[in-house]
């Protein structure tokens, strides 16, 4: 094999190379800045995540004999401890915790506007007070003000959706106004963390072999 043959092979390996690396930029670039467009022309952005929530019979037992013994010298104990246990009734038997950050991503604020879930359910407006949710039945969340966000909480059983489109049908908001709402769905940051990683050994994996691909093409070179 000639010097000049040799050197032509490690451009083309060269080019190559540098072709899928452009060829990757260009593509996250591409992504970025459609995600970019979407997020400023989207009205409402709404940040879904679905986790499972923690039951504890042990804490609901003890939750309620405190408060029957609170109650035990009021005219009808047995109604205060039951309207204690239906008022967190939902809370304690829930198996899927949602969170849902909902930010107004327009200049103008939102009026009317509201939440609904599929199932019954109990909600937490950021610090506020717990209340209960009707199945498909909308919960005035009021005015959301421009480039506010609202964190709900919510707990609820029966929450069983498999797919990105049943979570946009089971968590459905409205307004006054006609909005259109993107749905995101982050992963939890353990998950991003092991991504990364995986993206990191992935990516030492591929300049491994092209080092090991442009020594053996040097050294053939040099041995003919």
């Amino acid at each position: 094999m000639s010097w000049v043959g040799a050197n032509a092979a490690l451009w083309s390996i060269l080019w190559a190379a540098l072709g899928i690396i452009a060829t990757t930029a260009l593509t996250i670039l591409v992504t970025k800045a459609a995600s970019s467009l979407l997020q400023r022309t989207s009205q409402v952005v709404a940040e879904v995540q679905i986790n499972e929530a923690f039951v504890s019979q042990k804490i609901f037992d003890e939750f309620r004999a405190q408060h029957i013994a609170a109650y035990r010298n009021s005219k009808d104990p047995a109604q205060h401890s039951f309207d204690l246990f239906d008022k967190y009734r939902r809370y304690f038997t829930a198996n899927k915790y949602v969170r849902i950050d909902v930010t107004n991503n327009t200049p103008k604020k939102l009026s009317g506007f509201s939440f609904s879930v599929e199932s019954p359910a109990m909600m937490q407006i950021g610090e506020s007070d717990f209340v209960e949710l009707s199945s498909n039945v909308p919960f005035s969340l009021g005015e959301l003000q421009p480039r506010r966000t609202l964190i709900l909480h919510v707990f609820c059983s029966g929450f069983w959706v498999y797919s990105r489109a049943l979570t946009k049908q089971a968590l459905v908001f409205t307004s006054d106004d006609h909005i259109r709402v993107r749905y995101k769905f982050p992963l939890p940051e353990h998950i991003k963390r092991h991504v990364r990683n995986y993206m990191l050994y992935a990516a030492t994996a591929v300049w491994v072999v092209f080092i090991i691909l442009l020594m053996t093409v040097t050294v053939k070179t040099g041995t003919s």
